[in-house]
């Protein structure tokens, strides 16, 4: 064998034995390193790839066809995973409709092991309207989709939920106010009543003298709904004092209570007329003395916290402590206009 064909016969044995897979022959006898492939991600088991008429590279969804830029240098994978898991078509995704058992801790409570137990089901849209009822009710950007710290808390909190770009965000809170706009149209006066109820607690706002409206005809159940309701704040004094008048037996344990209650004051219960304002002054200024008297009454007398419930129509009740606050309220405004009505006449 000549010297010209040994290199042929080193390289035959080599090639027949090989080595590492990652290596590689070279002339002469030498290996190299082959430089190792960049594993495939299993999402392109869901997408086709293809390059559009225009030069662009495409990947269309398996299941609903839908498409997206899956450019190698410009486009990254993570839209195609999100897309994976909303998909309302994927085979793995058809069960999204069945319910869970959910377990809410109650608040204040969360180290006692107490909450409630209720029924979670995953919904695209019900997540999506939650979404945009949070932007409006924290008034934050729409761009507050698109950052990175809120698609990640997504991605661990529901990877299923496809997040909406910016503007279908605002699409959907302009749909809100579209919805809340159209239920203001079809709202009854006693909705609005309780709606400006609302406010004026709110907003501690109990002194209230006028309500100024125009000449739409709901208006009209509007201010009665509220003048129901204002009055009920010094009606459930009304009724309390009332129940204790009512019979000799109850107006002497009643005074027993201020007694044992040790209150010093010499106001008597009377009862008021309800068309005159003074009277209703005087009653007030009586009661409020003797709040504490009330509750024991209420040990004392069974039938005392019945008896007002079983007149209750507008909420009437036996008072609290937030109705003995607004009756205190109530008394000191009337009292300028007693004082100066005592001048005057």
């Amino acid at each position: 064998m000549s010297q010209e064909e040994a290199p042929n016969v080193i390289s035959s044995e080599q090639s027949s034995n090989p080595t590492d897979s990652n290596q590689t022959v070279g002339t002469g006898g030498t290996t190299r390193k082959r430089k190792s492939m960049r594993s495939r991600s299993d999402v392109w088991d869901h997408f086709t790839k293809f390059v559009n008429e225009v030069g662009e590279h495409k990947a269309s969804c398996m299941y609903c066809e839908r498409e997206f830029c899956c450019d190698p240098k410009r486009n990254e994978t993570s839209s195609l995973k999100n897309h994976v898991t909303a998909c309302k078509k994927f085979p793995g995704n058809m069960n999204t409709t069945q319910t869970q058992l959910n377990y809410q801790p109650t608040k204040g409570q969360e180290g006692n092991g107490s909450g409630t137990l209720s029924i979670w089901k995953f919904d695209q849209e019900a997540i999506r309207n939650a979404l945009a009822r949070m932007i409006i009710t924290d008034e934050l950007p729409f761009k507050s989709v698109e950052k990175e710290g809120f698609r990640h808390l997504m991605s661990v909190a529901c990877p299923r939920f496809h997040i909406p770009s910016r503007s279908t965000v605002a699409r959907d809170c302009y749909q809100f106010f579209l919805e809340e706009r159209s239920k203001l149209k079809n709202h009854k006066g006693e909705a609005l009543g309780k709606a400006i109820e609302k406010c004026l607690l709110d907003w501690g706002i109990d002194r209230v003298f006028t309500v100024t409206v125009d000449n739409a005809s709901s208006n009209d159940v509007v201010v009665g709904y509220l003048r129901r309701r204002l009055i009920n704040w010094v009606d459930r004094v009304r009724t309390a004092v009332r129940y204790v008048r009512s019979s000799l037996s109850r107006l002497k344990l009643f005074k027993k209570c201020v007694e044992n209650e040790r209150i010093q004051s010499k106001s008597l219960l009377c009862l008021d007329v309800s068309t005159r304002w003074n009277s209703t002054y005087l009653m007030l200024k009586a009661a409020e003395k003797i709040e504490k008297a009330f509750d024991m009454f209420d040990v004392e007398d069974p039938f005392f916290s019945s008896e007002l419930d079983s007149v209750d129509v507008d909420g009437i009740r036996k008072p609290d402590h937030e109705d003995w606050e607004k009756v205190r309220k109530m008394a000191t405004l009337l009292h300028n206009f007693y004082e100066l009505t005592i001048r005057v006449s």
